[in-house]
């Protein structure tokens, strides 16, 4: 008999010591969804070119077997920003790549438009303020002052400032509503 709850892993760009993405994904997840016994792991990528890198699909494979032994489900969601998205031809490849491989994998895909920091902050963070920013952002509760609907976005999301991470998650409390 298999488990009603499920794991669901976000393979975030962030390297596992700056955490950045893992704070902002965390907040949202506490704000719209009631996580109960369902279980979030976080995968860092170390940069979003990592994503079918061999220790990034390795630890993957392995949370999904570890949490198969609970006999509940698991669910891969790639986050991604876009960058500067069609405007640059090496973006827009990688853009590709990523949707063909999650699509091969049955993979979700989360985009933030053009970075996570402009669809949650609404400003560009500089690479040394990225960390700073993301405790910031939990420690004033910003997730309040964000926008659902810049959340919650179609998946070919191509609008500045916009993310379809709520509709991507949207799926998941289907799944577990006819568990």
């Amino acid at each position: 008999m298999s488990s009603p709850f499920i794991q669901i892993i976000f393979a975030i760009e962030t390297t596992e010591k700056a955490k950045t993405d893992y704070y902002y994904i965390r907040e949202v997840l506490k704000k719209y969804f009631d996580i109960g016994y369902n279980k979030p792991n976080f995968v860092y990528m170390c940069g979003k070119h990592n994503y079918c890198n061999e220790r990034v699909t390795k630890k993957i494979k392995t949370l999904i077997k570890e949490y198969s032994l609970t006999g509940g489900k698991s669910y891969v969601v790639y986050v991604c920003d876009k960058d500067k998205n069609m405007s640059v031809p090496q973006d827009h490849r990688f853009i590709q790549d990523l949707e063909v491989y999650c699509l091969a994998n049955s993979y979700e895909l989360v985009w933030f438009v053009t970075t996570i920091e402009e669809v949650l902050w609404g400003i560009k963070a500089s690479h040394k303020e990225k960390i700073a920013k993301a405790k910031q952002f939990v420690a004033q509760k910003k997730i309040n002052d964000v926008s659902k609907s810049n959340l919650s976005a179609m998946s070919n999301v191509n609008s500045k400032g916009m993310s379809n991470i709520l509709t991507v998650l949207n799926i998941f409390t289907e799944i577990t509503k006819n568990c």
